[in-house]
């Protein structure tokens, strides 16, 4: 049996007047009713005034208060398409989001659970032609191709959603169907007529095909439009998403052929046909249509939008396939025979197709053909653009384009349609003033305009344009500019919907402002001003919020850490800015952590920086709580998210608590080794330096590896990244260390199984720590201080090629540079010893000691060839023990010269080590015990004083020259230090 789309009682047939009047008029009216038909025709704005005078007033049907977030995000969703702009679009929908979000998670099993996933994948699917939209309107490829592959991902968010609802109606409908068919066999031939019960049955049986069948097309409609997101007409993406489209049409219409779904999705069907350059098939399907178009055009059937919208569709193939002479001789016929269908969008189409066509011919005319022609194409575009619809705004900007208007001549626009076509194109450009300018004419010719709703459209978008245009300059960081227009907008109209935004951006510029300012003072005093009446005009809104805070940054940006804290924390936490206060309020106790933690050895200071320091933790994470719950589901991570949560990690860690910080840091790894983000600003490359230390503190080193190559991948070479990845280099070296003084100690035990673990730990590390080096020697842009340990630590690793070639190419930038030389003199002469470091590697002992005497004595006073020659000396007595006595004198005299300052140098720890060796090898190769004593009370006597010398390997080491001295005395060699 043929159906039709469900009919809704329209109220709105009552007029504009009955939209805007007080609830307290309308309260015994069908208040479900009233709302849906706002909603099916449009009006969101009008919806979600209705439905907040409702919650204000305390006069809303129990109903609606249980389903009050979805019709409110239905409202939202229908109000994008009042709205001025992409941003503002996207506002609306991230409000829609957010009231079906609470209403799904409130009534997870409610009875209008269907429509409320459907609304889900509304909400994607408007974005996605919001996308769209914007998309065609846009001449740069690449931008276009951003927006295009935006949309894309809208419309395959939306997709399940949709085909989720899909089977919910469809269970729905054949529920009802079923008991209907049951109800309809009980029932003896002959009854009386259907009671009440059973019409209402049979209507809530069509209401349920009908929005089964709405959700299907839907569902099919985001195939079509997917393919309408490739560029690339022969993507195979693109054909494959058009068939399935032009499948699902079809299945529809073959079971509603004689419907008016049926007819709509037929049309759709020609449409994809159409889109995969099946022009004949296309042609055939929109002729297959307009055949169902009754022959008397007097006659009216409610299908002339379809009807019209299907031949603008048609003609089209027509130009496409047999050009514009063709489509003229079809179109001008239309056109005539279809003089009482201009109301439609089709019709309007077709007439601006002919002008465009007309156009053409024209210029191929010459004389007084070409300029009758041309008359009559311009007044043919000035009917079209007197029609509100689609094609409006192209035709006034066509007909513009050929009476060779300037656009910046609004004294020319004669018509409020004309202006606001003129302002709506430089939105979309987003050119601001220029839209201010024509927004700002077309009011002056309001009196043109037909419609009031549209005049106070276009004050409301003159004001959105006017906020959007300061926004603009505080992005480019024109502030006073951005300040001056702000103000403007909130005292002009202090009642409009931007006020209070255009207040909050009027303070930020303030603040920003007092930051740069000279005049501290007066930028301050400016600021106070600003904010404090932002707080009185709209103290309960989150822009009094933003003041609030914006004053407790300008205490920050005075050094003023305590009142920033108490100005933070006052903030209301039901307000939709305390996520933000709570982080700056954490942030801040983070700093005065940082700031007292040198003095923690005083135990007063040590007990208020813990405190400090739980205090940050406890407010980051209430922040990261609220932005969290707040958070669009499938959005990116917002940067403060990312920053909270980053810095929670950094207090976890510093803390000791370092599998916590891993599961907040681990996560921000991923999310930037997906995303990639460009460039690795102080934030990210803080996430990779937390992130390492984490697992490393949890011996994960895998882990660690992992994310230090994600970095050398992701990071380019310059300056910034490099020195990170030579602090991460230095994590790993450190690691290493530690690894052998593990091997160290457990060869001194006496464990062969704990030394084989030992050793395998170690080698690993040094592979790892080989590996990252590898990766970092090559970058050209290393800072000295990183080049110094890229090559130190490779000498250290054995890998002397690649340490002389990074101490060359330092030497001969001194060589070329004296003002880097005499900068980095202490760095040049410890440079010019590890080359002597790296002879001795070689065992070229006798060419180290003649450079290393040489360096000696132009440098008498420096301390690292004096080591150098050492370590010489040393060696050198390893092939000849008569040596071993110079070696000794020479680490004495070291040891002797180290001693007498008050804060020991690190080198001072391996002068002794050193030393007592010398006296070891002595011992042994003169079975001396005396040699041995010394040996173990020099190192006894700087451990006792110096337990921890300067770092675990050093300490393993001389435990296990302990060892070695008392085994060599014939002492026990478990024997306390």
């Amino acid at each position: 049996m043929p159906i039709v789309f469900r009919q809704r009682i329209c109220l709105l047939g009552l007029g504009a007047a009955v939209l805007c009047c007080p609830v307290s008029a309308i309260a015994e009216e069908p208040v479900f009713e009233f709302l849906r038909a706002a909603q099916d025709h449009g009006y969101g704005e009008v919806s979600i005034d209705f439905l907040e005078q409702l919650r204000a007033g305390q006069r809303m049907p129990k109903e609606l208060a249980e389903t009050l977030d979805l019709e409110l995000s239905r409202s939202y969703r229908v109000a994008v398409g009042e709205a001025f702009n992409a941003a503002e679009a996207e506002q609306r929908l991230a409000k829609a989001q957010t009231h079906l979000d609470k209403f799904l998670k409130e009534h997870p099993n409610h009875a209008e659970l269907a429509r409320a996933i459907e609304s889900w994948g509304d909400i994607a699917l408007d974005r996605a032609l919001e996308r769209l939209r914007v998309a065609a309107s846009v001449k740069d490829k690449a931008q276009k191709e951003k927006y295009l592959s935006a949309a894309r991902a809208d419309l395959e968010e939306a997709r399940p959603h949709v085909v989720d609802a899909t089977a919910r109606y469809l269970a729905q409908y054949s529920k009802l169907k079923a008991a209907r068919q049951s109800e309809a066999g009980k029932r003896p031939k002959g009854a009386s007529p259907p009671s009440k019960k059973q019409r209402l049955a049979q209507d809530a049986l069509r209401e349920a095909e009908a929005t089964w069948l709405e959700c299907r097309i839907k569902s099919a409609k985001i195939d079509f439009y997917v393919a309408q997101t490739y560029l690339d007409e022969s993507a195979p993406e693109r054909k494959a998403a058009l068939e399935a489209s032009a499948k699902a049409f079809d299945a529809i219409f073959q079971s509603y052929r004689e419907s008016l779904v049926g007819l709509h999705a037929h049309m759709w069907h020609g449409r994809a046909e159409d889109a995969l350059g099946k022009d004949q098939l296309a042609l055939d399907i929109y002729d297959e249509v307009l055949a169902t178009a009754p022959e008397s055009r007097e006659r009216e059937t409610g299908l002339e939008p379809l009807f019209a919208q299907v031949q603008y569709q048609q003609l089209l193939v027509v130009r496409r396939k047999e050009g514009v002479k063709e489509l003229l001789a079809q179109a001008n016929a239309w056109l005539q025979a279809h003089r009482t269908w201009k109301k439609f969008d089709g019709y309007q189409g077709v007439a601006l197709e002919v002008a465009k066509a007309n156009l053409i011919v024209a210029a191929e005319l010459s004389g007084e053909k070409k300029t009758s022609l041309t008359q009559t194409t311009l007044a043919m575009l000035n009917e079209i653009g007197k029609v509100r619809g689609e094609h409006q705004q192209e035709a006034i900007l066509l007909r513009r384009e050929h009476t060779q208007s300037d656009p910046q001549d609004l004294a020319t626009v004669k018509t409020f349609d004309e202006a606001l076509a003129l302002g709506e194109s430089a939105a979309e450009s987003l050119d601001w003033p220029a839209t201010i300018a024509a927004l700002t004419r077309a009011l002056e010719l309001n009196s043109t305009a037909k419609d009031p709703k549209r005049v106070a459209a276009a004050q409301t978008r003159l004001g959105q344009a006017r906020y959007q245009g300061a926004a603009a300059q505080y992005a480019d960081e024109k502030y006073e500019e951005c300040l001056a227009a702000a103000e403007q907008i909130a005292h002009q109209r202090p009642d409009s919907p931007q006020a209070p935004r255009a207040a909050s951006l009027a303070v930020s510029a303030a603040l920003s402002l007092y930051a740069r300012s000279q005049d501290k003072q007066a930028a301050l005093a400016r600021l106070e001003k600003i904010a404090q009446e932002t707080i009185e005009r709209w103290p309960e809104r989150a822009e009094a919020d933003d003041a609030r805070i914006a004053l407790g940054q300008a205490s920050l940006v005075r050094g003023d850490l305590a009142d920033a804290i108490e100005v933070f924390e006052r903030v209301n936490p039901r307000s939709q800015r305390y996520p933000s206060a709570m982080y700056l309020a954490g942030q801040t106790h983070w700093r005065l952590y940082l700031a007292a933690k040198p003095k923690a050895a005083d135990p007063d200071v040590a007990k208020q920086i813990a405190l400090e320091r739980d205090k940050a933790e406890e407010q980051l994470r209430t922040s990261l709580a609220g932005q969290r719950k707040d958070a669009e589901p499938g959005k990116p991570l917002s940067r403060q998210m990312l920053e909270t949560q980053l810095l929670l990690g950094e207090a976890k860690a510093e803390a000791g608590q370092a599998e916590q910080a891993a599961e907040l840091l681990d996560p921000l790894v991923q999310w930037i080794q997906t995303e990639k983000p460009n460039p690795l600003d102080h934030a990210l490359l803080r996430v990779f330096v937390a992130a390492i230390r984490a697992n490393l503190s949890l011996g994960q080193l895998p882990k660690a590896s992992t994310t230090a190559n994600l970095l050398v991948e992701l990071g380019p070479d310059g300056a910034q990244v490099n020195g990170v990845l030579s602090s991460i280099l230095k994590l790993f070296g450190d690691q290493w260390k530690q690894a052998e003084a593990a091997v160290i100690e457990a060869r001194t035990a006496a464990d062969p199984a704990g030394r084989t673990t030992a050793e395998a730990a170690a080698a690993d590390r040094k592979e790892r720590l080989s590996q990252l080096l590898a990766q970092l020697a090559p970058r050209q842009h290393n800072s000295l201080a990183a080049m110094i340990y890229i090559a130190d630590t490779s000498a250290q690793l054995g890998q002397t090629d690649t340490a002389e070639k990074l101490y060359k190419a330092i030497l001969a930038q001194a060589a070329e540079d004296a003002a880097f030389k005499k900068a980095n003199a202490q760095a040049l002469t410890r440079i010019r010893a590890q080359r002597v470091g790296l002879l001795r590697q070689k065992k070229q002992f006798a060419e180290g000691l003649a450079d290393v005497d040489q360096l000696i004595a132009e440098l008498p006073n420096a301390l690292e060839p004096k080591m150098e020659k050492g370590r010489l000396l040393q060696g050198l007595a390893d092939d000849d023990p008569s040596r071993l006595g110079e070696a000794v004198a020479h680490w004495t005299m070291l040891r002797t010269r180290l001693s007498k300052a008050t804060k020991k140098p690190p080198e001072y720890y391996e002068v002794v080590y050193n030393a007592a060796s010398c006296l070891y090898e002595e011992g042994r190769k003169t079975k001396s015990d005396q040699k041995a004593l010394q040996a173990e009370q020099l190192l006894n006597a700087t451990l006792v004083l110096s337990p921890h010398l300067n770092g675990p390997e050093m300490v393993a080491k001389y435990k296990e020259l302990l060892a070695k001295v008392r085994q060599l005395q014939g002492r026990p060699v478990s024997a306390k230090n």
